[in-house]
């Protein structure tokens, strides 16, 4: 069945573009990004809701703030995992603007009002399309066990096993030590290199220590010179996840 946006987009979802490209190119507005040299692409914030939320205001950063409030006073979405400051060239001189990526951005418009029929066909487009609940609450408390296990089982694990075998590596998924425990994934390449990965849905302060000890514990019962890793969705890894990984010997690899 054909949904709302696909008739806003005039069956353009096919597209190879980014999805917030292709609205903003329809709407022939205007939406700042910014490239890093990790491949990650960080949108503006205020552009993306001014534009889809259809303001006339003369400030375009005045709906995002207002959205902003809204999201601080319900408490219900961890900004700082999803928001990240740069510094920007702007017609006003340089200005510190907050940029997110194309899932930061989805997560977003989930909070943003539902009197825009684009805000109201997007949202039920990626309801459709199962968007990842961790991106829909600030306490993954609230997302039942089953959730979070199929994000990560159902799109972590099968990323993360590519990634490896694509690279040659050789790999046990769902191995048990003699402890009991059950590491995520192995990956070996000869008897003097392995990799220990621990997956996460998302990574930060909440899951951070829980993930560090895992791994860290998983690597001292195999034994050896193993190498540990913590995976997880891309973009969800903050910057105090990879300086605490980094001084302790951890790779981080965001899938």
């Amino acid at each position: 069945m054909t949904t709302d946006l696909e008739l806003f987009l005039n069956g353009q979802l096919d597209d190879s573009r980014p999805l917030p490209e292709l609205i903003i190119d329809h709407l022939s507005g205007t939406m700042m990004y910014i490239d890093q040299p990790d491949g990650k692409r960080f949108y503006r914030v205020s552009d993306w809701v001014y534009e889809i939320s259809g303001s006339q205001n003369k400030q375009r950063s005045a709906p995002w703030k207002d959205v902003k409030r809204t999201i601080c006073s319900q408490d219900d979405l961890n900004l700082d995992d999803i928001l990240y400051a740069i510094k920007t060239d702007t017609s006003g001189g340089p200005q510190v603007c907050e940029f997110a990526t194309e899932k930061g951005l989805f997560a977003i418009t989930f909070r943003i009002s539902d009197r825009s029929p684009l805000v109201r066909a997007l949202k039920m487009y990626l309801n459709g399309n199962e968007l990842p609940l961790l991106y829909l609450v600030k306490d993954t408390s609230k997302v039942n066990s089953v959730g979070l296990g199929r994000i990560e089982v159902d799109e972590i694990h099968p990323l993360v096993i590519k990634h490896y075998v694509e690279k040659g590596w050789n790999i046990e998924h769902h191995k048990p030590l003699q402890s009991g425990k059950i590491v995520d994934i192995i990956a070996t390449i000869d008897s003097n290199q392995v990799i220990i990965v621990e997956c996460k849905p998302k990574l930060n302060e909440r899951t951070l220590f829980g993930a560090i000890g895992q791994v860290l514990c998983y690597c001292a019962e195999y034994g050896g010179d193993c190498k540990p890793v913590i995976a997880c969705l891309r973009g969800t890894a903050n910057q105090y996840a990879y300086q605490s990984c980094d001084r302790l010997g951890i790779e981080i690899l965001e899938i």
